[in-house]
């Protein structure tokens, strides 16, 4: 199995703060693919140990939710075995990380495969340029899913993730539309709606409150184990600067004993 980076603490691929596998080796080639130069199978570089030492060491971190597989494509026959052994392996050595995977492949391709079980959620199916939105959460097309594979393996349903968000999302705002619209003034302006205290929304507004609150948590751990991580670069940047002064002067003194000898 190759593959071509490791991307750290990425908000752009799943849910938090994750790490990122970016694997070679695509046999579908989306019109306008982000990633082309993952196309290849024998590009990039080989993942050896140390390459999955560094991807763990990554994922050893509080505040870093889970991992990506993306790519290329994950599961491309090449990178199969691979992809699920190392899924389990994640799975085993941190059990309360989230284990993402994108692939071109359809969820019915792949399902009945034991090892998806290794897997939290899946986005599948091959982007589409005339699919194209960019309104959808983690897809770029509307014939992408993002399937939650635990909910699906236990109700025998595909939980389509993104369809849920954006089916919520249209309702909410259908709703917010009909109550501005029964209070419109002859003055065309609308009078003040306090969404919170609508009870249909109390649910919804809890529930966005109780995420913001953990999201900000998280956040505030994150930012402490930075300032550390700054406090220590910055200590370790003065002793190599004292270590560079003190060279300077040693090499400046052996320079002139060095010119003082020579001309005695």
């Amino acid at each position: 199995m190759r593959y071509h980076n490791i991307t750290k603490e990425d908000m752009l691929n799943g849910e938090g703060l994750r790490s990122v596998l970016w694997l070679a080796g695509c046999t579908h080639r989306c019109k306008n693919c982000q990633n082309p130069i993952t196309w290849d199978i024998n590009g990039g570089i080989p993942f050896d140990e140390d390459a999955k030492q560094e991807l763990f060491e990554s994922l050893d971190k509080d505040y870093v939710s889970g991992i990506t597989f993306s790519g290329g494509d994950p599961l491309h026959p090449q990178n199969r075995k691979e992809v699920f052994a190392l899924a389990k392996e994640i799975k085993e050595k941190f059990p309360t990380k989230t284990v993402w995977l994108y692939s071109g492949f359809s969820w019915e391709e792949f399902c009945d495969i034991p090892e998806v079980k290794y897997l939290d959620v899946v986005a599948d199916g091959e982007f589409v340029e005339e699919l194209k939105d960019v309104r959808l959460p983690w897809v770029g097309s509307s014939n992408q899913r993002v399937i939650d594979v635990q909910k699906t393996l236990a109700t025998g349903e595909t939980s389509n993730l993104a369809g849920w968000r954006t089916a919520r999302y249209q309702a909410l705002r259908a709703e917010y539309k009909n109550i501005f619209s029964t209070n419109y003034k002859d003055n065309d302006k609308y009078t003040y709606v306090d969404y919170s205290e609508l009870p249909e929304y109390q649910d919804e507004v809890s529930y966005v409150d109780s995420y913001y609150q953990a999201k900000t948590e998280d956040l505030t751990v994150w930012e402490t184990q930075l300032d550390n991580q700054i406090t220590t670069i910055n200590t370790e940047l003065s002793e190599i600067n004292s270590y560079i002064d003190s060279f300077k002067q040693m090499l400046s003194s052996n320079i002139k004993n060095d010119y003082n000898y020579g001309t005695n």
